[in-house]
């Protein structure tokens, strides 16, 4: 059974982290070329994102929990009281999910109205996209890279250009190093909960890198692990694999690659300093 056909156990075990190493390398691959299964995610991640911030803190009396329980005790079947009717519930689209959301927060503005503050209760709940904003946020954290920077690889000075693209939505590096006609490309956008890094490299491969975790660009760094490559000719090629990015200060970055050679892996650090334009 493909991927695509199980897509709601993968991602189940995916958020609870049960997949190897492997299989949420497929499953991500997967999600960058399927665009109903990719959406599918989000969403599921982004109701987890709700759940967890907007009512972990919030738990009911004794005797609701009592009556929940009893509802559910009555409404499934002898024969289902196991494991099974939880992984059945944890294939619940988005919509659905949604649809229990709405009922606990409707049980949580029940209890803002019956707290007796003494003050007017506040009838609506805001609730923003914390995946969607947390993408933006670390997608405006490397925009701040916009300029040039300069470093130096191997003894070779490299310059490097960030530019915003296609309305503000992509920022692209340009990294050539003196002694080469040859302008490698890095573009980064935003997809969802998550940023992507694709590279554009001299070897004539193209890594696609995405955010598993969205990290600090000023603290842990930005990383992003590999996805999908294309125009590779042999498997053995010389290809990035991973890409961490850290904002070391307001003047000066660190890129960490990691790649992969015929079967050995290893790692690049790279420096920059940023270029200021005299007055």
């Amino acid at each position: 059974m493909t991927i695509h056909d199980n897509i709601d156990n993968f991602l189940a075990a995916d958020s609870h982290g049960d997949l190897s190493e492997d299989e949420r390398s497929a499953l991500h691959a997967h999600l960058n070329d399927c665009a109903g299964c990719r959406t599918l995610h989000q969403e599921t991640k982004l109701m987890d994102k709700l759940v967890e911030e907007n009512l972990a803190q919030e738990k009911p009396d004794a005797a609701f929990e009592k009556r929940m329980v009893a509802g559910f005790r009555t409404r499934i079947p002898e024969h289902t009281r196991s494991t099974g009717w939880l992984v059945g519930l944890m294939r619940l689209r988005a919509v659905q999910i949604t649809a229990v959301v709405a009922g606990l927060l409707g049980f949580q503005i029940g209890r803002m109205i019956t707290r007796g503050s003494g003050t007017a209760p506040s009838t609506s709940i805001q609730i923003e996209s914390r995946g969607t904003s947390i993408s933006a946020a670390a997608f405006k954290q490397l925009a701040s890279l916009v300029g040039e920077w300069q470093g130096v690889q191997d003894g070779v000075p490299v310059r490097v250009i960030y530019t915003l693209a296609a309305n503000g939505t992509a920022l692209m590096e340009q990294m050539q190093p003196a002694n080469s006609a040859e302008t490698m490309i890095t573009m980064f956008t935003v997809d969802g909960d998550q940023l992507i890094a694709t590279h554009y490299c001299s070897n004539g491969n193209q890594p696609q890198m995405v955010t598993n975790n969205i990290g600090n660009l000023e603290k842990d760094g930005v990383t992003f692990s590999l996805v999908r490559i294309t125009g590779m000719k042999t498997p053995d090629d010389w290809h990035n694999t991973g890409l961490t990015v850290t904002l070391d200060d307001k003047d000066h970055i660190t890129q960490r690659w990691t790649y992969l050679y015929k079967g050995k892996t290893g790692t690049t650090v790279m420096h920059y300093a940023r270029v200021r334009k005299s007055s």
